[in-house]
């Protein structure tokens, strides 16, 4: 890609709901990093003189939408967000309470998305409802939508030209983790008397992207079939409008937002890589096989409904894997030899549960509530990832998840981020909590690249640099005697101030009008539909007796719907209420 000595990034964007906020801020100062440390190279300054090249970005659900940001924010040029705290003389922080307030909020794309746009008013409108026949969701997923479309048109209302950034490589690789309602079977040849073999189904699928002109760091093909984003311009808005639909995709929380219906080419999957065991006279343990799907023959346009990629995969680090190294391949570990990692973002990073011994046997229900939570982390498992779990000091993957601190006490994952409560909602219904997520962002990502983001001072990576630069070297070098993947240079030397924890926010009665209007809405449509139901489920051969019981659940049904839709609205109301409260107490909020 380069003549000096490279190291290959690639990022990983977990799910997390309205934890985007604090992945964007990430996201923000990681590219505010680069560009100092690119620029202070530029101008002859005594920094290490390595290279990091962003390869590309997995992503699943939130994550999913701060993937296409990475793509998308550094056409409109670098514009870092830093202005959300101001310290006075005395040392006492305040954060900004409207974020228009920020200097760059217009051309920050990681900011005006998730601070500025993801906000409660659309989430609780009911534009949707105006437009569909049926209740789509819960809540009005045109906010995702409206995201979406105003990106695609700001980044292609001119023609920009290439910024060619000399840390992001070209093409710049996407890939999109999306759950196939339907599935895509595949066949397992077995021999006896049924000749057809095993059918077995997959629901996790992907849709891969790649970015020309963003980067300028030279990049070769990658094996993986995908879509092909051209330079920005008004006559390229719809070629790429299948980024924003797999993005809308991926980010369709179910129940909570509508499924996406998404169109692919039946070669995709023709020629998409797997990577299976070796024969055994094999000198690998895997190859690379190209396995069509069952379908015989496969559509050329092969279209599905889709909900959150999440749902099986959602931190896709093997996408991620194949992004950086390729179908297959493996990175270099060790803190002398790697010269490629993942970097995961995760908001909401699950905890090691401690052990509870086996209770009473569980009764049905409590056996019937437990399957859906039982299902997705056994979706989630990947056995695979257990290789690495015994070494503490791989240096091919790296985690960034929420750290804050509540005076002496250290707060980590959900339970340091205003996003993290009402299963991941929580920072949607309110702005103040988004800028304070976002900043934790940005300070954590500082504190990351300076403290964790390091390798052994002999890996090649540095090649002579800390030989023919001593003197430099003694301020890079940290006391373990490694130094920096990404050294802070600039703006980004300077400490990232903490955003004040947002308490006092009266959040059940600004939200109580929006919420009450949306309910009022969905639930009478809801009752109608399931009394419509009775209707379209009724069996042709039913007997006086079952058609006697159909009318009779159809009567209170309609009851139901005429009577006690208010009630119905006034309890969820309560209910929301109520939660709401609970986590401003449980977040000291």
């Amino acid at each position: 890609m380069q003549d000096k000595p490279i190291f290959e990034l690639g990022l990983v964007n977990a799910g997390a709901v309205s934890g985007g906020a604090y992945a964007a801020g990430a996201l923000d100062f990681l590219y505010e990093a680069l560009s100092e440390w690119q620029q202070a190279k530029d101008r002859g300054a005594a920094v290490p003189s390595h290279a990091v090249v962003l390869k590309g970005a997995a992503g699943a659900s939130a994550g999913a939408i701060g993937n296409a940001l990475t793509a998308i924010a550094p056409w409109h040029g670098i514009h870092p967000v830093r202005d959300l705290v101001h310290v006075d003389a005395q040392g006492q922080a305040t954060g900004i309470a409207d974020a228009k307030q920020a200097a760059n909020w217009q051309r920050n794309e990681f900011f005006r998305s998730w601070v500025i746009e993801a906000d409660r008013a659309p989430l609780f409108s009911t534009t949707d409802l105006q437009r569909e026949t049926t209740v789509p969701s819960l809540l009005n997923a045109d906010m995702v939508d409206g995201i979406r479309d105003d990106l695609l048109d700001r980044l292609n209302a001119a023609v920009l030209p290439p910024p060619r950034y000399p840390f992001i490589a070209t093409p710049y690789r996407l890939s999109l983790s999306v759950t196939n309602l339907p599935g895509l079977p595949y066949k397992i040849s077995m021999i006896g008397d049924d000749r057809d073999g095993q059918v077995v189904t997959t629901h996790g699928d992907y849709v891969h992207f790649r970015v020309e002109g963003l980067g300028g760091a030279e990049d070769g093909p990658d094996g993986e079939p995908g879509l092909d984003l051209p330079q920005p311009a008004p006559t390229a808005r719809a070629a790429w409008q299948p980024l924003g639909e797999a993005v809308a995709a991926s980010a369709a929380f179910p129940v909570g937002f509508r499924s996406r219906l998404i169109q692919q080419s039946g070669n995709t999957y023709l020629e998409r890589p797997w990577v299976v065991p070796a024969p055994p006279d094999s000198v690998t343990h895997t190859e690379i096989k190209r396995i069509p799907p069952g379908y015989d023959p496969m559509p050329q346009d092969y279209g599905y409904w889709s909900l959150d990629g999440g749902m099986v995969d959602n931190e896709p680090v093997e996408l991620g894997r194949r992004i950086l190294a390729g179908a297959g391949s493996r990175n270099p570990r060790e803190p002398h030899t790697a010269h490629r990692a993942l970097l995961l973002l995760d908001p909401f990073p699950d905890a090691m549960p401690a052990y509870v011994p086996p209770g009473p046997m569980p009764g049905m229900l409590q056996v019937a509530g437990s399957l859906f939570g039982l299902w997705l982390q056994q979706t989630r498992f990947k056995p695979a990832e257990l290789e690495t779990a015994a070494s503490e000091n791989v240096r091919s993957r790296f985690l960034l998840a929420p750290v804050r601190r509540d005076g002496t006490q250290r707060l980590v994952g959900a339970q340091a981020i205003c996003g993290g409560g009402l299963g991941g909602f929580a920072a949607f219904l309110s702005q103040i909590y988004r800028l304070h997520d976002f900043q934790l962002g940005r300070r954590n990502m500082q504190k990351f690249l300076s403290d964790h983001f390091t390798l052994d001072a002999a890996n090649p990576v540095f090649g002579d640099w800390i030989a023919r630069n001593p003197e430099a070297a003694k301020h890079w070098q940290h006391a373990d005697g490694e130094f920096p993947i990404i050294p802070l240079c600039g703006t980004a030397e300077t400490e990232v101030p903490a955003y004040p924890w947002p308490a006092g926010v009266k959040l059940a009665e600004e939200c109580a009008p929006l919420i009450e209007a949306r309910l009022k809405a969905i639930v009478p449509r809801l009752l109608a539909e399931a009394v419509a139901g009775m209707d379209k489920a009724a069996p042709g051969h039913e007997g006086w007796w079952d058609r006697l019981l159909r009318w009779l659940m159809r009567g209170l049904l309609w009851i139901a719907q005429t009577i006690a839709a208010r009630w119905l609205v006034s309890r969820g109301l309560r209910l929301v209420s109520r939660q709401i409260a609970d986590f401003q107490t449980a977040w000291k909020l």
